[in-house]
């Protein structure tokens, strides 16, 4: 590719107009791109740009996702096989 680097940006609500009735933690579109900047100079392919972001990567990415432990841990408690 000629120089072209491709990335993957994932965010959660920016705070925008777009977003601006939705009552959830948004993050500054300045804060989005300066995160953004810091990716596309290290070569990173993939921007975690806030903190919701890296906990669905993480869960996602769990050799069990979260959603499946907490299920096993509550089965667990309740004295049933997870």
């Amino acid at each position: 590719m000629d120089g072209t680097q491709v990335v993957a940006l994932h965010a959660g609500f920016i705070d925008t107009d777009l977003s601006r009735d939705i009552d959830a933690p948004k993050t500054s579109p300045e804060q989005i791109v300066r995160t953004t900047l810091e990716a596309l100079e290290r070569g990173d392919r993939e921007v975690l740009a806030d903190e919701i972001t890296r906990q669905v990567h993480r869960g996602l990415s769990a050799d069990l996702p979260a959603y499946f432990q907490t299920t096993a841990a509550l089965r667990s408690h309740a004295g049933r096989p997870s």
